[in-house]
C-alpha cells in the first residue's frame, strides 16, 4: 500500500492594544467583555465527540505498503516482480471528522497544505504532521491530492513532481522502466471501519497506507507499450485513470502503536485498521 504541524501565533501589538482598550472600559465593561470572550471561545469548540480535557494531539503520516525490507533501501519490490524506485505525492485539506457518524456536512480543515510526502521514505517531508482536537471520536479521515502549482519542491523530490499530484518511477520484472505522473485533484475518503473510532490518550499517531500491489495491478503494465513506458494524462490515459482510482480506494487508515510514523507488518493488519476507502 500507500503525517503537518499547525500553530496560531498571536500579534503582540494587537494584544497590547486589547489590554489598553480593556483598561479603559472600567469594571463593568471588563466583566462584560470577559463573559463575551468566554462565550465566543466556547462556541468555536467542536460539538461532536467526547470531551478529552486538555485536548488530543493527533500525529499523521503517509506511507506506501507493504513495508520496505531493510535490504531494499529506497526501492520497493512487489510480489508481481515490479519494483518501485520512487513515489511522491502532493496533498492538501486533511480533515479528521469528529463525531459518531458523518451524516452532517463537515467543511473544516485540520491541515491545509500543500504537504509533500515521500511514500517510500519517511512520509511527510519534515516529519509527521500534528494538529489539536477537543474530541476523541471520529467517523472519517479525508484529504485531497493536488498539483500545488507554483510551490517550491522539497529537497530530494523529483522534478517531475512540479505541478503534479503524484509521480512514480519503477521498472517491470523484465527491466522495462515506467513512469506515472498524475495531476488529478482527487479526494480520498477513509470511512471508519465500524462507523466511528476512538483515539485514547493525550497524543495519538495514525498512518495512511496506500496499497502499491493494488495500484500497480490496476496499471496492467504488461499490456502497455513503450520502453520506457509513460503513463500520464496524454499517454496511456486509461491506465492512469485505473491507477488513480486504485490509489484512492485501496488506502487505509491505521493505528501507529509505536508512533514512529511507519507501518510495520504487525500494525498494517485488520486489528489496527481504523478506516478504509471504498468502491466508487
Amino acid at each position: 500500500m500507500f503525517i503537518w504541524n499547525t500553530a496560531v501565533k498571536s500579534d503582540p501589538h494587537q494584544s497590547l492594544v486589547g489590554f489598553v482598550q480593556m483598561k479603559s472600559l472600567g469594571r463593568a465593561g471588563q466583566l462584560l467583555l470577559t463573559v463575551f470572550t468566554v462565550a465566543a471561545v466556547a462556541s468555536c469548540l467542536p460539538k461532536a465527540g467526547t470531551d478529552v480535557g486538555n485536548g488530543l494531539t493527533v500525529k499523521l503520516n503517509l506511507q506506501a505498503t507493504p513495508e520496505l525490507a531493510a535490504k531494499q533501501e529506497q526501492a520497493k519490490a512487489l510480489a508481481s516482480g515490479v519494483v518501485i524506485d520512487e513515489l511522491w505525492v502532493t496533498t492538501v485539506k486533511f480533515r479528521l471528522t469528529p463525531g459518531a457518524d458523518c451524516e452532517s456536512p463537515d467543511p473544516g480543515v485540520d491541515i491545509p497544505g500543500p504537504a509533500f510526502a515521500d511514500l517510500l521514505g519517511p512520509g511527510f517531508v519534515g516529519g509527521s504532521r500534528m494538529f489539536e482536537t477537543m474530541t476523541d471520536t471520529f467517523c472519517k479521515l479525508s484529504f485531497e491530492f493536488d498539483e500545488a502549482k507554483g510551490a517550491e519542491l522539497p529537497v530530494g523530490a523529483p522534478p517531475e513532481l512540479a505541478d503534479a499530484a503524484l509521480f512514480m518511477r519503477g521498472h517491470r520484472a523484465d527491466g522495462v522502466v515506467f513512469t506515472v505522473r498524475s495531476r488529478a485533484k482527487d479526494s480520498v475518503k477513509l470511512d471508519a471501519k465500524d462507523g466511528s473510532f476512538e483515539l485514547d490518550g493525550e497524543e495519538h499517531a495514525l498512518v495512511v497506507g496506500f496499497d502499491l500491489d493494488a495500484a500497480t495491478t490496476a496499471l496492467a503494465l504488461d499490456t502497455l507499450p513503450g520502453d520506457p513506458i509513460v503513463v500520464d494524462d496524454k499517454t496511456n490515459a486509461s491506465a492512469l485513470k485505473a491507477f488513480e482510482k486504485a490509489i484512492r480506494t485501496s488506502a487505509k487508515l491505521f493505528d501507529d502503536d509505536d508512533e514512529d510514523g511507519k507501518l510495520s507488518p504487525a500494525e498494517a493488519n485488520a486489528e489496527h485498521e481504523l478506516g478504509h476507502g471504498g468502491p466508487e
